[in-house]
């Protein structure tokens, strides 16, 4: 049996003990009685009184374990006549045992499993009927033992047992109805809850649950069978999360991907809070779901707004800033390009800002193209473009710079027409020291070069001013 078992089977012994406490007294003293039974047939065996003594006492014992088997099944109490059969037993066996030791502890297990699940009356006419036959058997000459200490402490032993019942009783029953409150509560509940058992299996689930995963309100949750990922789309089974919660006892928050089941997703948060005890067996956990779909989705349209234009679909000036910061921090060699598009201001005075936006949008897709996947090609305002090069050095910056002036060669198709494309390029490379404001005040600087020599020409700051750099 391995820990997996036995832990299992500690797991359901206790829900059992904490479903029903008075149930469990009652199985206690049971399974007491019956241990004490076997034990006064073999002490009996050994005094020497017969085979047919002994046969005759573990009958009798026998029918005593059968009266009570059969009340406990019942949860209450046999008949009262039933009564008298049972003190015939009693007064059968310590007629036949002089010595009262071995049958003392079975009186007493058996008297405390009345005292368990009878009522008062019921507990001091047992108690009197038990009492009784052994004064008879005493009295009568059966030489019994009276045994008077046993005799005194088997009332009041069992007068205490009833009244720790009576208030275990009492107990449990606020606690059910504190568990009837709770679970009511729980299932008016306007957001989806969940409540688990200890080992992850569903006990309740209320119907804003089912409205979110898109199941039938009338039908049962099952937790293994949720198609969950998380954010990197591992597969998530809650029934592991919620176990996992109930063996730490800590409070857990997890954001995962849900498919409905009308093949929809949506983005939720499970939060875990473990139950050290509730209307759950050995304890718990409650799930609370929430859906963050329409918030991740702002979220996201706040983020694109913030780092990328609306129009081209490029990165903003912040996120240039942000990625020049990290190239610079690096401590590696990186370039900065400067675009600015020629005549702008004629297409949009003549053709419209419409053919205006579809010349920059078509520029940004002619910028992407002609970088590598490690380029930032970003949009600053206007009609102005940068091009952050990481971990490039000067040869890497002028191919970099030629192959974005070969993307204004060929004329852009937009709705007007067939349009040319034209700009001037600065380029920029980092050198020791240089701050990213430097390098782009100096990229700037070789943009301005360039532009009295031929709009479509390339210049650097290292370049004269009217040599024309070959494209």
């Amino acid at each position: 049996m391995g820990p997996g078992t036995l832990r299992t089977t500690y797991a359901r012994l206790r829900g059992f003990v904490q479903r029903d406490l008075t149930r469990s007294l009652r199985l206690f003293f049971l399974t007491s009685l019956l241990i004490c039974c076997v034990s006064m047939t073999v002490q009996i065996a050994h005094m020497g009184l017969g085979l047919s003594v002994t046969l005759a006492c573990a009958a009798a014992q026998l029918l005593l374990i059968g009266l009570r088997t059969a009340e406990f099944r019942r949860g209450r109490p046999l008949p009262v006549w039933v009564e008298t059969i049972e003190f015939g037993a009693v007064f059968f066996v310590l007629s036949q045992v002089t010595e009262a030791s071995p049958v003392i502890s079975t009186l007493f297990m058996s008297l405390l499993f009345r005292a368990a699940i009878g009522s008062l009356p019921r507990l001091l006419l047992s108690q009197a009927g038990y009492l009784g036959a052994w004064v008879l058997a005493v009295a009568l000459p059966f030489r019994v033992e009276p045994v008077p200490g046993a005799m005194i402490s088997l009332p009041i032993t069992t007068l205490m047992i009833y009244g720790t019942r009576t208030l275990m009783a009492k107990l449990q029953e606020q606690q059910r109805a504190q568990n009837a409150l709770l679970q009511g509560v729980l299932t008016d509940l306007p957001f989806p809850v969940v409540v688990t058992d200890a080992a992850g299996h569903v006990v309740l689930a209320n119907p804003a649950v089912m409205d979110l995963v898109g199941w039938p309100r009338t039908g049962t949750l099952q937790l293994g069978e949720l198609a969950l990922r998380d954010l990197e789309e591992r597969p998530v089974d809650l029934r592991t999360v919620a176990a996992r919660c109930g063996d730490t006892g800590n409070l857990a928050k997890t954001e995962l991907r849900l498919l409905r089941a009308d093949g929809s997703a949506l983005q939720i948060v499970v939060q875990t809070v473990p139950m050290a005890q509730g209307f759950t067996e050995g304890g718990g956990v409650v799930l609370a779901l929430l859906d963050v779909t329409a918030q991740r989705s702002y979220e996201e349209h706040l983020h694109r707004a913030a780092y990328f234009d609306l129009l081209t679909g490029l990165p903003t000036r912040r996120m240039l800033f942000e990625r020049l910061t990290v190239a610079y921090e690096s401590d590696l060699p990186y370039a900065m390009l400067l675009i600015d598009l020629n005549d702008f201001k004629v297409v949009n005075d003549t053709l419209g800002h419409k053919i205006g936006d579809e010349l920059l949008a078509g520029v940004a897709e002619r910028l992407q193209a002609a970088v590598d996947e490690t380029a930032t090609v970003a949009r600053l305002g206007g009609d102005e473009f940068a091009v952050l090069l990481p971990q490039a050095a000067a040869a890497e910056a002028e191919v970099a710079a030629r192959a974005v002036r070969a993307a204004f060669l060929e004329p852009l198709h937009l709705s007007c027409g067939v349009l040319p494309g034209k700009g001037t390029v600065g380029v920029a490379v980092a050198e020791p020291g240089d701050t990213p404001d430097h390098v782009l005040e100096r990229a700037d600087a070789a943009m301005y070069l360039a532009k009295p020599a031929g709009k479509r020409r390339i210049r650097s700051p290292h370049c004269p001013r009217n040599a024309p750099v070959a494209g």
